[in-house]
Parts: structure tokens; C-alpha cells; sequence
């Protein structure tokens, strides 16, 4: 395994980022002054960068600067992509890291699977809404650094999530991410698991500081988001796959989510930047 490792304190620089499709082409051959991070949502990409690669959807893959790389295979998918600078004093290193190596840097292996890609594609839309100006570099700074830092989350660090105290709520929570097109009411909730509507209620404020009703929100209006950047569906078809049976009520609920409408969004991210590649083989 080959690790990327630098300081915590160093500022990472974003240059340019969005969202890629292709279909059975080559990625081309460049070396490039910044690093490249991938993360992939549908199919597979053929690359040689140090060693031989298929990356896959639900993998995080970085290609560190000034190292040569190419498409190995024609592939076909969707990724969103981001160009960014680390610091001076970054490695590669090229054995397993020791514990010593984790403190005070960032340790991130060349491809991994995160943890919770819900989390880290949220953040990535949110970069990729800001257009390339002076003006926006220190938010877009922030958020490519928020993507790093959501890489680097681990299950053992998650491991508080297991403790028994959470047990009810992981169980509750764990079934609204199973269950997204399905009737989520705390209501619902109560009868599914028999506890009391004002237990669930109060379980959630406590320990996540937010009602059941705007966590069933969020969690949908953030797979709608996708739905909408990664699907020709409808709006109305994925407000009803969302058990949102007023296409209206749906589209408000969105827009107070996302200060945008669906159809906005459609919009916005059709402008995003594109990868730029080639059909001819290396």
C-alpha cells in the first residue's frame, strides 16, 4: 500500500474540480503539477500510476503530483475529480506506515473506500458550486481540506457509534438509511421499533442535536441531490421514489435545504468543469 503523507497545519490549495462521465475511452497520458483525487459513484477506471490500477465505484483514488500516468483499458464512469496542491514537505511512502507517522499529518493511502460516501459527495457539491475566482479560493481551500480530513476518518475512530448507549438509535438510524423510499415519520418510527414518539424525539436532540423529521430530511434531500446530478429522472419521479407524494411539497423542502430549486440545481452542475480526456490508447 502507498501512502500520501503530510502536516496537518499546511494549507492545501484547491485549483479546479467537477464531475466526469465517460464511456469507453482511455484516460490520457500527462504528468501533472497537481495532485488528483478521484472519488468514483458508477463503474471502473484503467490506470497505471506507479502500479496498475482498477479503481471502482465507492473508492477514493489519489495521483500525486509531477508522477506519470495513463489509461491501461478503454473505461467507462462517473467520477467527481479535484486538482489541488499539497504542501512543500508531502511523501510517498511506499511501505505501511507506523503509528508515529498518523500524528500531526495526514495519512492518506493512494485508494481506500470511505466510510460513509453520503458524507464525503456531499461535501464535493458543495465545492463544486463555487465558480473559480480569487474571491472564492479560501472557501474552496476549506472545503477541499474538509474532503481530505472526511477520507481520513476510520471506523476505528467511529468506534463510539457501537458503544451501548447507542445502540437504539443506531438501530433506528440504521433502518431510515436502508429505507430511504419508505414512510419515515416518528410516527412510523414508533411502531416499527414499539418506543414511545417523545423517546425517539428526545433520543435524537440528545445525541445529535436535531428532530428525527430533519434528519429523514436531510439524509432524502441529500439522495435526491444525487439522484438529480447522476440520473435523467424527473423531478417528480424522485420526489415519489422519495415517498414524497406532492412533487410541490418536495421541491420546497429541497429549496430550503439547498437555497436552490431542483431544476436550479440541474442547471448549475451541468456548467461543472469536465475532465478532459482522449479516446486514443497511451
Amino acid at each position: 500500500m502507498k501512502y500520501l503523507v503530510w502536516p496537518k497545519n499546511k494549507p492545501i490549495i484547491h485549483c479546479e474540480s467537477g464531475i466526469a462521465r465517460t464511456k469507453e475511452i482511455y484516460h490520457i497520458k500527462r504528468n501533472m503539477p497537481m495532485t488528483e483525487l478521484m472519488i468514483f459513484t458508477e463503474g471502473t477506471l484503467h490506470v497505471k500510476h506507479l502500479e496498475d490500477y482498477a479503481v471502482s465505484e465507492g473508492e477514493a483514488f489519489f495521483m500525486p503530483q509531477n508522477v506519470l500516468h495513463y489509461g491501461t483499458k478503454p473505461s467507462t464512469f462517473v467520477i467527481h475529480w479535484f486538482h489541488f496542491i499539497l504542501p512543500d514537505l508531502t511523501i510517498l511512502e511506499e511501505k505501511d506506515v507506523t503509528e508515529e507517522t498518523y500524528i500531526g499529518n495526514f495519512v492518506m493511502p493512494m485508494r481506500s473506500r470511505p466510510s460513509d460516501m453520503r458524507n464525503v459527495l456531499n461535501l464535493c457539491y458543495q465545492l463544486e458550486q463555487y465558480v473559480l475566482t480569487p474571491e472564492t479560493q479560501d472557501v474552496r481551500n476549506a472545503l477541499m481540506t474538509a474532503i481530505i480530513c472526511d477520507l481520513a476518518i476510520t471506523r476505528n475512530q467511529l468506534k463510539y457509534r457501537s458503544l451501548p448507549e447507542h445502540n437504539r438509535l443506531n438501530s433506528i438510524i440504521n433502518f431510515i438509511l436502508s429505507n430511504p423510499q419508505t414512510d419515515l415519520s416518528v410516527k412510523s418510527l414508533a411502531e416499527k421499533f414499539g418506543y414511545n414518539e417523545k423517546y425517539i424525539f428526545n433520543l435524537f436532540k440528545e445525541r445529535l442535536g436535531i428532530s428525527p423529521r430533519q434528519y429523514v430530511i436531510r439524509y432524502k434531500m441529500n439522495i435526491a441531490k444525487n439522484m438529480l446530478l447522476n440520473s435523467d429522472d424527473t423531478v417528480e419521479a424522485i420526489a415519489l421514489t422519495l415517498s414524497y407524494e406532492n412533487p410541490q411539497y418536495f421541491m420546497r423542502l429541497f429549496k430550503k435545504t439547498f437555497n436552490m430549486t431542483p431544476s436550479e440545481l440541474r442547471k448549475s452542475y451541468s456548467r461543472s468543469l469536465q475532465l478532459y480526456l482522449t479516446p486514443e490508447s497511451p
